[in-house]
């Protein structure tokens, strides 16, 4: 299930964002605006519902039952996503809280070094995300399995360019572990199995003052956007209205 990952040239890719429900949707809101840094063609949203503010975006239905994990949610939304005709093959994946604040021509590929260094680094800080570092050690170990010897941490809060074809490949290959719910780190999986390479870097999401306005990518989580420096600087880079709102 390797395959080599090239970017088709010929057509513009198309940006996904699963959602979970929210009742603002401030980040997703100014993340869309910050499309204008990026060529990309149609906007996709899959999960439950859609913001009422929001128009030249297809909507892909998908219920959230209750007890769900938010993981499981997830991963069933980009599944409905890879699944959908109307997506083109080559597209973006985003998250409402990735933000592009600098005009770029294309999406490279990045990386946060190797991942067994980068486990080590996050257990040394007394890492309270029991889930996702369980996550990160089981995704370790089946690319392991999978013959990748020192696999790269693709867990970088930047969007990540794939193939829908190959993520569908990951769904199948991996079915118990996601059925289980289970944390895998899909863009690690991607990244490794596809051999996407890239550049190594340091992440970018912030969770309060000690951003670098000269990014070209800005993460955030729900109080930093709200409240903290970060979320006004955002909101002010993109002041007008994109297509996407109404």
């Amino acid at each position: 299930m390797l395959y080599n990952n090239g970017m088709n040239n010929h057509a513009l890719p198309d940006i996904v964002y699963p959602l979970k429900k929210k009742s603002q949707y401030e980040e997703l809101r100014y993340s869309l605006r910050s499309l204008k840094n990026i060529p990309h063609g149609r906007v996709f949203i899959a999960g439950e519902e859609l913001p009422k503010w929001a128009k030249n975006i297809t909507h892909i239905y998908v219920r959230r039952f209750d007890g769900e994990s938010g993981y499981m949610n997830a991963d069933r939304n980009w599944l409905e996503a890879c699944m959908n005709n109307e997506l083109s093959e080559e597209f973006i994946a985003m998250n409402d809280d990735m933000f592009f604040m600098k005009p770029i021509p294309e999406l490279p590929y990045y990386h946060d070094g190797e991942l067994a260094g980068y486990i080590k680094y996050r257990e040394s800080l007394g890492d309270t995300h029991e889930n996702y570092l369980i996550g990160m050690k089981q995704t370790l170990q089946l690319l392991r399995e999978h013959g990748v010897e020192k696999p790269l941490g693709y867990t970088l809060h930047i969007p990540m360019r794939m193939k829908k074809s190959y993520r569908l490949a990951l769904h199948g290959e991996f079915a118990r572990e996601y059925n289980s719910g289970q944390l895998l780190l899909t863009k690690t999986l991607y990244g490794n199995l596809f051999h996407c390479f890239g550049t190594q870097r340091v992440d970018v999401k912030f969770i309060n003052d000690n951003f670098d306005p000269d990014e070209t990518f800005l993460s955030t989580n729900d109080p930093a956007f709200k409240y903290e420096k970060l979320g006004h600087f955002i909101r002010a880079k993109f002041p007008e209205k994109s297509e996407y709102e109404i």
